[in-house]
C-alpha cells in the first residue's frame, strides 16, 4: 500500500463486502478503479473507500437480497 493502492480483496474487507460485490461495484461505477490491461490485477485507491457515494452503494449491496422468482411469495411490510 506504498502508493494508496490496494487489492480487490482488501477493498472487499474493508467494505465487509465479498470480492464479486467490489467487482459489481466497479462495473457499475461506484467504486473508481482501472486495470494496466484488460485481465490483470484491479487498480484501487484506498481513499476512494471513504467517500460516502462508496460507502453507501456497499452498504446498499450488503442489505440487498435477490427475489426468489416466485410470485406467490411477498414482502414483508414491517
Amino acid at each position: 500500500m506504498e502508493r494508496g493502492e490496494i487489492t480487490l480483496d482488501e477493498a472487499a474487507a474493508a467494505l465487509t463486502v465479498s470480492p464479486s460485490t467490489v467487482r459489481r461495484l466497479i462495473a457499475e461505477r461506484s467504486l473508481p478503479a482501472h486495470q494496466l490491461c484488460k485481465g490483470a490485477p484491479w487498480v484501487i485507491k484506498a481513499p476512494d473507500l471513504e467517500h460516502p457515494e462508496v460507502r453507501n452503494a456497499a452498504q446498499a449491496r450488503r442489505f440487498r437480497r435477490p427475489s426468489s422468482g416466485d410470485l406467490r411469495q411477498r414482502e414483508l411490510e414491517l
